[in-house]
């Protein structure tokens, strides 16, 4: 392999990380906001039904 094709090589590689890590990290942020939503759903049934209990 010449220079320059390792040059390359080392810049695909770096932009190929940063690629993934940027969609993991979007990707991890949408599953942790789901949760969130579904834990706040959760939290107001749990506060109505006991509401409607006592």
């Amino acid at each position: 392999m010449s220079i320059p094709e390792i040059i390359l090589a080392i810049i695909a590689i770096v932009v190929g990380a940063v690629i993934g890590y940027v969609l993991h990290k979007s990707v991890y942020e949408r599953k942790l906001d789901a949760a969130h939503e579904t834990a706040q759903g959760i939290l107001a049934d749990a506060k109505k039904q006991a509401e409607t209990d006592n």
